[in-house]
């Protein structure tokens, strides 16, 4: 990702975080660029990736009816590669990020589940992995729902 944004790159983002389903005319209009200008930016933020992927953000007014975020912790058996461990989350759609921890190799997985029956059949296959030696498993409640937009460390 390219970390050089100038200031109307900015103001663009910043628009799209406030109201993401602006039209394009509005968004050329607070942003004082001409449809075309615009069309040029929002294609060299996409390809930069500064705007990487249009999200739906599923309020749930219902709490029963949100989904439950949990946290696994594997430990892997130093004696195996793994290999049928990585193939094995990649065929589980709950996954959502899974992370090798530098500090012991264990690795790190976010799951967005509906039920607590399907996290245990999730961390039964797991358990059944070669790969396999321990894991932990616990359940998160969210703080913030919504943090805005910051540039990636460093830039």
């Amino acid at each position: 990702m390219s970390s050089h944004l100038d200031a109307t790159d900015e103001l663009i983002l910043q628009i799209l975080e406030d109201d993401a389903r602006l039209p394009l005319e509005a968004l050329a209009l607070r942003a004082g660029l001409d449809a075309n200008a615009l069309s040029k930016r929002m294609e060299n933020l996409q390809r930069s990736g500064h705007i990487s992927a249009f999200t739906i953000v599923r309020a749930y007014p219902d709490s029963d009816a949100a989904p439950m975020s949990a946290i696994v912790i594997i430990r892997p058996d130093p004696q195996r590669n793994g290999q049928d461990l990585y193939r094995g989350l990649e065929s589980i759609p709950e996954v959502v990020t899974a992370e090798k921890l530098d500090s012991d190799g264990s690795i790190l997985i976010r799951l967005q589940i509906h039920d607590g029956d399907r996290l245990d059949a999730i961390t039964a296959r797991l358990r059944n992995q070669a790969s396999v030696r321990s894991l932990e498993i616990t359940t998160t409640t969210p703080l913030l729902t919504h943090l805005p937009w910051r540039p990636p460390i460093g830039s």
